[in-house]
């Protein structure tokens, strides 16, 4: 597979941890390559990365030569927003909201199991 379609794949949705527009919601990047020499183009990387840091804007490019090796990419990125991410800390704001209330109502059935104890011949009603 050529340098410039791995540059790439590891720059797709797919080959994020999480699903993100690069060229959209990141603000930096680090690539780092890694392989044999007869398989790294530096006119192929050269484009990819100026490619990327004219959407991105800061990237840094490191390149490893391995005998024998293929082709491997490391790619980090900061991003300014994504929509993924977003989405995650919307569900855990969520579940912490849910875990306090779940909590408070644990305690407020303490209280009033303690209530009810002290109160001799009485058996709680709801």
């Amino acid at each position: 597979m050529p340098i410039k379609t791995t540059i790439q794949n590891s720059l797709s949705p797919s080959g994020l941890l999480f699903s993100t527009n690069v060229y959209e919601e990141a603000s930096r990047a680090m690539i780092v390559i890694k392989g044999d020499r007869k398989y790294l183009s530096i006119d192929e990387i050269s484009t990819e990365i100026e490619k990327l840091s004219g959407a991105v804007g800061h990237v840094f490019k490191g390149i490893v030569v391995r005998d024998g090796e293929y082709p491997q990419i490391l790619s980090l990125l900061t991003l300014e927003s994504a929509h993924e991410l977003e989405k995650l800390y919307n569900v855990a704001v969520q579940a912490i909201h849910y875990e306090k209330a779940k909590k408070q109502r644990v305690e407020e059935g303490v209280e009033m199991k303690r209530t009810f104890s002290q109160i001799e011949g009485m058996e709680p009603e709801y």
